[in-house]
């Protein structure tokens, strides 16, 4: 990293700061009233079981990089709500699988909708090749981020 210019960690300070706002105005206080009560750890949980449906509950933790305490903490009113459904592991009856509950698959794609429609105003405010380069330039930032501990 001492390789990095003084420039290039301003810049990064800069998106940081920028990605927070933007974190802001799609997080959960734009959700409509269905989701408002659903903390960002559900969030998670319902973004995750919609990317992979049907996933058992240490895939779960490990996909969310958080403790295992927590998640069943986030689980359990999401499971009396029935936006998550609970099933035992055809192989081992210990392991418990979780899919997004017919209210969950609902909330979930409200919340990438509202996400959607807010990045569209966001972006409405660029002309169509700003689009473009900001897309893009986000794109090639993920393409290129260095391997996460999670991925290896």
């Amino acid at each position: 990293m001492d390789h990095l210019s003084e420039h290039t960690y301003r810049q990064s300070i800069r998106l940081v700061r920028a990605l927070h706002q933007l974190g802001k105005r799609i997080g959960p206080d734009r959700l409509d009233t269905s989701l408002e009560n659903l903390t960002v750890t559900q969030l998670r949980i319902l973004s995750a079981l919609k990317d992979q449906p049907d996933m058992a509950a240490p895939d779960l933790v490990e996909a969310l990089d958080m403790p295992p305490a927590t998640v069943t903490e986030a689980l359990k009113p999401m499971i009396r709500d029935s936006l998550v459904s609970l099933r035992p592991d055809d192989a081992d009856a210990n392991i418990p699988r979780f899919s997004l509950g017919a209210q969950g698959q609902r909330a979930a794609y409200n919340v990438e909708a509202q996400q959607i429609v807010t990045i569209a105003e966001l972006l409405g405010s660029l002309d169509n090749e700003e689009q473009g380069r900001t897309v893009e330039a986000l794109e090639r930032l993920l393409d290129a981020r260095p391997p996460q501990p999670s991925d290896a």
